[in-house]
């Protein structure tokens, strides 16, 4: 983890900063090979475009793998409050772990569909 994204989730008291690290664990455990870089103030998983972003709020973890990404997922994310390129996990809720590793593979894959029209 570089020094700015490990800043970044130690900003955060307990449990937030648990919460963040999780989706970081994940995320790395996903895309081995794709580095973490702070990217619009928040944690970023990224080649040469981004894949996904995440960050802390104060109710929630945000994530943000784009919209396509929501779209193809919409009724798995039902129980979540969304929007066009977010998604809110709610701290008074356990991380969907199963969703969230869906969510990150898919913006992996949607990454490269991006990649190969290019």
């Amino acid at each position: 983890m570089i020094p700015e994204v490990e800043a970044y989730i130690q900003s955060f008291d307990e449990p937030i900063r648990a919460r963040l690290l999780e989706v970081y664990r994940i995320g790395a455990a996903e895309l081995p090979n794709v580095p973490c870089v702070m990217n619009y103030g928040i944690p970023t998983f990224k080649l040469d475009k981004n894949i996904f972003h995440f960050g802390g709020f104060k109710k929630h973890i945000g994530i943000y793998p784009g919209p396509p990404v929501i779209e193809v997922l919409r009724d798995d994310l039902s129980a979540f409050v969304c929007s066009k390129g977010a998604i809110q996990f709610p701290h008074d809720q356990r991380l969907p772990i199963t969703l969230l590793r869906k969510i990150i593979r898919l913006a992996l894959k949607h990454y490269r569909q991006r990649a190969a029209t290019q």
